[in-house]
């Protein structure tokens, strides 16, 4: 067998492109029969804990080892979140490759974001809200443009001046509004993205207005909130990446009105065989006028996948320099 390949964040980086990653996770979402996982399994030590992600996904095989550790910049160790990914053969069940995880966790993430924006928000959307504006915000931005001809982007953070750092960051031609006040940056938006790690509901449902369409990225442990928890019973779509995790894990795991929840794979599917904006005329314009709630808490199969796709993008580069 050949020795385990190692690939680094520098190398992982010239093989992510966030239309082809939104392709992929399109693929993913529409075939789940090729597919295969178990929901997270956690390992907790007080305020910090361990995630173990496996999954197979068509012929990919791996697994994701992550961690978060939310008070590490205070303690001098950097980011709170670290991530490695390794893939195994699938007919010897040997390890292939380690990855770094953290570039391939936040393309993914927010490629699935903006899938789910694609095929639940309004076309004509125009204004996203961003409420927290750390590490993973320029990625979300990045794939909601991608989908969305957004023109105004408002930002919300406690420390204001990550607002301004993510600006700094950004290469786009929309307006900039930021935000003091949470309930201004959440009315009057078309598409919100919530990206926190709070413990306490801090969005009321009585602020989303009809036509809005919410991506909760925040919540992927217990315990975790960012929604009043009567949140599903304001909209008229309230969409999962994965029911058994996010009930557990998810903004989901806050509400008694499960029974409408819907898997994302069934959205897509679903509006594939009919178009990307579902049915014509009266009904689709129906569709747009409630509320959509995207619960979003990162799946092993995405992870798979896109890790899959880069290795075998980092095997042929090799191949092709070998070949000159």
């Amino acid at each position: 067998m050949p020795p385990i390949m190692y690939v680094p964040e520098e190398s992982i980086k010239s093989y992510l492109d966030m239309d082809n990653v939104i392709g992929l996770m399109e693929h993913v979402f529409k075939n789940p029969d090729l597919g295969s996982m178990p929901p997270k399994i956690y390992l907790e030590l007080g305020k910090n804990d361990f995630r173990a992600m496996p999954a197979r996904f068509d012929t990919a095989v791996g697994i994701k080892w992550a961690s978060v550790f939310p008070e590490n910049r205070i303690n001098g160790y950097g980011d709170s979140v670290s991530a490695t990914i390794m893939l195994n053969d699938s007919n010897s069940g040997r390890p292939i490759a380690i990855m770094d995880g953290m570039l391939i966790t936040s393309y993914r993430t927010a490629a699935v974001t903006g899938l789910a924006t694609k095929y639940l928000s309004r076309t004509n959307s125009r204004i996203a809200a961003f409420v927290g504006c750390g590490f993973q915000t320029k990625f979300q931005v990045e794939a909601i443009l991608n989908v969305r001809s957004i023109n105004t982007l408002k930002l919300f953070d406690l420390d204001v001046s990550r607002c301004y750092d993510l600006i700094d960051q950004l290469d786009t031609k929309c307006e900039y509004i930021v935000c003091e006040d949470l309930e201004e940056c959440v009315r009057g938006s078309d598409i919100v993205t919530t990206l926190t790690p709070s413990r306490e509901p801090f969005v009321m449902s009585n602020w989303l207005e009809p036509g809005i369409h919410i991506n909760a990225i925040g919540a992927d442990a217990q315990g975790k909130q960012e929604f009043e928890n009567d949140v599903a019973d304001v909209c008229s779509r309230f969409v999962v990446d994965d029911k058994a995790q996010a009930f557990h894990s998810g903004e989901s795991q806050h509400s008694k009105n499960r029974n409408s929840v819907v898997d994302l794979f069934h959205i897509v599917e679903s509006k594939t065989s009919r178009g990307v904006n579902g049915a014509t005329g009266a009904r689709r314009e129906a569709e747009h006028k409630g509320i959509s709630f995207f619960d979003s808490t990162g799946l092993a199969i995405e992870d798979v996948a896109l890790a899959a796709l880069v290795y075998t993008s980092y095997i042929q580069s090799i191949f092709d320099l070998e070949m000159l």
